[in-house]
């Protein structure tokens, strides 16, 4: 298994001043450790999500269509509505999907605020410095 070790900026850490504390070089190097450990779960768990294949195809399709119900997503994708449904509600659990109850149906829409923004940088990055990467 590999293991991705990222480096964040001193300031960036909250627990900067406790880490201030610390008296010897070698304590603080197994703080740091822990924080760049935590960070890297989490960058990891956030990245994953969205580089699953059928949760990155429901959220270009809600990209693309904007809000729309679990049996429009359902035949937007042509994957069954148990995957669909499972993989909005993991969606939804990190908050890249948000849905809201119309009747009968829950209408899942992009999270416009974080994700989309996020995706259009994506686009942009790709765009500019991958372009022979496909």
């Amino acid at each position: 298994m590999r293991v991705l070790h990222l480096r964040v900026p001193e300031e960036t850490l909250a627990f900067r001043e406790n880490a201030a504390e610390e008296s010897s070089r070698r304590g603080m190097n197994l703080v740091f450790k822990r924080r760049d450990a935590v960070l890297g779960r989490r960058y990891a768990s956030f990245l994953k999500t969205l580089a699953h294949y059928k949760r990155f195809a429901i959220i270009q399709l809600l990209l693309i269509k904007g809000p729309e119900s679990v049996s429009q997503v359902v035949y937007g994708t042509g994957f069954d509505q148990a995957t669909v449904s499972r993989n909005l509600r993991i969606l939804a659990k990190c908050q890249y999907v948000f849905s809201e109850k119309r009747g009968k149906q829950r209408i899942y829409s992009l999270n416009q605020e974080t994700i989309v923004p996020l995706l259009k940088l994506i686009d942009e990055h790709a765009k500019r410095y991958c372009p022979g990467c496909l």
